[in-house]
């Protein structure tokens, strides 16, 4: 008996430190055809927000990023498990942002995309990128932002830069 009261409370725990760290508001609105839950980011999100469409009878689902409050573009039939808001930036007056895309698997955790919202709301995404790791190291020089992460084979750090909407992958 007291193994399972151990183990009910290492479950409550780690259940507690596991959800501690998101601290966000989440609404639910269920409709006939799909279940919309929207997530505000609780971090530097800077205005953009995130909904999740799960489609019912589907194993696929929609994302669709806003920036306050309008929408900027949507993922369709995505194959991500979960896309977070990782951090948002103002450069030369445009917003961009680094999504977080979880696989939902072991082996490949995250892949990573940038989402540049111009003036006239129009947005443009980067090709997805990243080693597999879900742990980048994120920062800003000028107009430009740097993503370090740990290679996937090896030691040492694989280097993505974005500058002016554009992705490249550094040495």
């Amino acid at each position: 008996m007291s193994k399972l009261l151990f183990s009910i409370f290492m479950i409550f725990i780690i259940t507690s430190f596991a959800y501690a760290e998101y601290e966000c508001e989440t609404k639910t609105i269920e409709t006939v055809v799909a279940v919309i839950t929207k997530t505000r980011y609780c971090g530097d999100a800077q205005g953009f927000t995130l909904e999740t469409v799960e489609k019912k009878d589907s194993f696929s689902r929609d994302y669709i990023l806003k920036y306050n409050g309008k929408s900027v573009l949507r993922l369709v039939d995505s194959e991500y498990f979960i896309i977070d808001l990782k951090k948002a930036f103002t450069i030369k007056g445009d917003k961009v942002v680094l999504l977080e895309l979880n696989t939902g698997g072991t082996a490949c955790p995250a892949l990573y995309t940038f989402v540049t919202v111009k003036s006239d709301g129009t947005a443009k995404k980067t090709e997805d990128f990243g080693t597999c790791s879900d742990l980048p190291e994120v920062s800003r020089q000028a107009d430009t932002i740097v993503v370090k992460m740990p290679k996937y084979r090896g030691t040492g750090k694989e280097t993505y830069i974005y500058k002016d909407g554009n992705l490249i992958k550094g040495k």
